[in-house]
């Protein structure tokens, strides 16, 4: 008030018209020229808002300001992962091999099943399932986000490999009845 008197208006509009370079160079160099009169840090007081919608952290360096909106995208995405998070719990529950093929039977509702259905090969590959069926399933029951989750998980035999000796020969039935060796 007393330094600028009756110009005070007039820098007033001049500092909230101050773009980024000189902001910038106030903060640098502490200090900055407009229309002949000399401001300094003390005398310009910035203010750094989020943006609506975003969130937002400053300090005298960077300013970071991410969008922390939740799309139909993204939430989708986050219910496979959760589908994937409860498989992989229920699969060490129940005394899986994390190396285990699995085959799985889902129901479920709402948001959750057009996730899973958007989102299957995703959840496929990261529980190792070969088959990902919706089908009837009651054994382990979730609610995620305020939508039921029922599988069922369950793993194929592995077919053992016996030695080649004990394959000394084969014998093939003829349409007559008759075995044939080989």
């Amino acid at each position: 008030g007393k330094r600028l008197g009756k110009e005070l208006n007039k820098y007033r509009q001049l500092i909230q018209d101050l773009d980024g370079k000189q902001l910038n160079q106030l903060q640098d160099d502490g200090q900055l020229d407009l229309d002949g009169e000399n401001f300094s840090t003390e005398d310009i007081l910035v203010f750094r808002e989020a943006k609506a919608g975003t969130e937002a952290l400053s300090n005298r360096f960077i300013s970071i300001d991410m969008d922390c909106e939740l799309t139909d995208d993204l939430i989708a995405e986050g219910l496979a992962r959760e589908v994937v998070n409860r498989i992989q719990k229920t699969r060490k529950d129940i005394g899986l091999n994390v190396t285990d093929r699995i085959t799985i039977n889902y129901a479920a509702d709402g948001k959750l099943a057009a996730a899973i259905e958007k989102h299957r090969d995703y959840i496929a590959g990261e529980t190792l399932c070969t088959e990902f069926i919706m089908a009837p399933a009651d054994n382990h029951v979730f609610e995620i986000d305020g939508n039921c989750l029922t599988i069922n998980i369950s793993t194929k035999s592995k077919l053992r490999l016996l030695p080649s000796f004990l394959y000394t020969r084969q014998i093939r039935i003829s349409s007559n009845g008759h075995p044939n060796q080989l």
